[in-house]
């Protein structure tokens, strides 16, 4: 959802201008095409999955079409980010992780779809020396090691720490709900 006013021009140029993180060509890089699609999303760039999409993308559209090539860029941004990135007019679409968010983006007017495409996977890490005396099993749920951690929180706040990225991505987002889910905070 955009935290933002919407851009009622949006479709019809590609203001605000936001330098990309990177730029996809394909197989035509020599060629440096213009730029004719802008993702905003986060971790997808980040795990090189973005490249791999787009380079993909760019030279089966211009094989299987017949069009000229076309340049791809990847706009680094949040779920929050990659959603006023849309109704700005700055990003054509978003990869985003957070369906309560997609619909209230298309209630709002940016956007005319969502598409499943892929889920993400999270994992609790924490040193070997195992301070919160975390006891995982085959069969305990992220609730219960949650619910672990934070008893050794309490039982022990000098050594037992929890680290949050603190930063509205899909991933803090996920994880605040699972400490509201055991009716706690960090």
């Amino acid at each position: 959802m955009a935290t933002i006013p919407i851009n009622p021009d949006r479709a019809k140029n590609n203001s605000p201008y936001i330098e990309p993180e990177l730029v996809y060509y394909g197989s035509y890089k020599n060629e440096k095409p213009p730029i004719q699609l802008r993702i905003a999303t986060d971790g997808a760039g980040q795990s090189g999955l973005m490249r791999a999409l787009a380079d993909k993308f760019i030279d089966d559209r211009v094989i299987e079409t017949g069009c000229k090539p076309f340049a791809v860029s990847w706009i680094k941004s949040d779920t929050a980010g990659s959603f006023n990135n849309l109704a700005s007019g700055a990003a054509d679409l978003s990869i985003t992780y957070h369906p309560a968010a997609e619909a209230i983006a298309a209630q709002q007017g940016f956007t005319d779809r969502s598409v499943y495409a892929w889920r993400d996977h999270f994992m609790l890490i924490g040193p070997t020396s195992n301070p919160a005396k975390l006891k995982p099993s085959s069969t305990t749920s992220i609730f219960d090691l949650f619910g672990q951690l934070f008893r050794g929180v309490v039982e022990n706040p000098a050594a037992v720490r929890f680290l949050s990225r603190y930063d509205k991505s899909a991933t803090n987002v996920k994880e605040a709900l699972i400490w509201t889910t055991i009716g706690q905070v960090p």
